[in-house]
């Protein structure tokens, strides 16, 4: 959602001898009509509920797999949009990894267990999945392999806040399609005005707003506690 001054400035001026005042009351009566509007509230997964620890302080990923945590995900992004588009799943993608790293192939499920453990749960998102939950409905939209997907929200129990899960791998296109948005929208009969859409990338966020949806870009909990009161959710 973005407001120009002309949403909202001009009109003031016509109709009241108070224009700040009238200013107040219409940009108030905006937020309530945006927050009747909204009733669905989309999701990211990576990085904006859970994420992966980029740095190996402990130097585990050498000690384990004879490569630095570094070089993995690196020989990893070359594969990743196969794999978050579901043309194969996670012993596919830990074979390609340790094939390119030149390791021996009985490494790829100490590649998966390693990456499983350093899944985390970002910083007071749960707190907010929380407060919303049976007021909007929840639906995630995530850029992930199947075997991924399940792992992280498995590893916090986070499935049950979400009324439905859609992702990459099951809709075989990736985020920066607007198709995707489309898929979501026709599936969930709702209309994009209707839909508040949380990332943490701004390609994704553009692609989301494109097509009239709400959107908020995810830095961190407090920023988007902060935004969503923008949208007159309060949790």
């Amino acid at each position: 959602m973005v407001l120009s001054t002309q949403d909202y400035l001009l009109p003031t001026l016509n109709f009241s001898p108070f224009p700040k005042y009238s200013l107040f009351l219409l940009f108030e009566h905006r937020s309530a009509l945006i927050m009747w509007m909204i009733s669905t509230i989309i999701f990211d997964l990576n990085l904006t509920v859970v994420g992966v620890r980029f740095d190996d302080p402990d130097d585990r990923y050498k000690d384990k797999l004879g490569v630095s945590k570094k070089a993995l995900f690196h020989a990893a992004v070359a594969h990743w949009e196969e794999f978050e588009t579901g043309k194969f799943g996670q012993e596919e993608l830990a074979q390609r990894i340790i094939k390119e790293l030149n390791l021996s192939p009985e490494k790829g499920p100490e590649t998966l267990r390693l990456l499983r453990e350093d899944i985390y749960l970002v910083d007071g998102i749960e707190q907010i999945l929380a407060g919303l939950y049976g007021k909007y409905r929840l639906i995630m939209l995530a850029g992930d392999g199947e075997d991924f997907l399940h792992a992280k929200l498995d590893k916090f129990n986070l499935k049950h806040y979400f009324s439905k899960i859609y992702c990459t791998c099951y809709e075989g296109i990736r985020k920066i399609d607007p198709q995707i948005y489309h898929n979501v929208l026709v599936k969930e009969r709702i209309a994009p005005s209707d839909c508040l859409f949380i990332d943490d990338n701004p390609e994704f966020i553009g692609v989301a707003q494109s097509i009239g949806i709400h959107t908020i870009l995810f830095a961190n909990s407090s920023q988007l506690r902060e935004d969503l009161e923008k949208f007159s959710i309060f949790i």
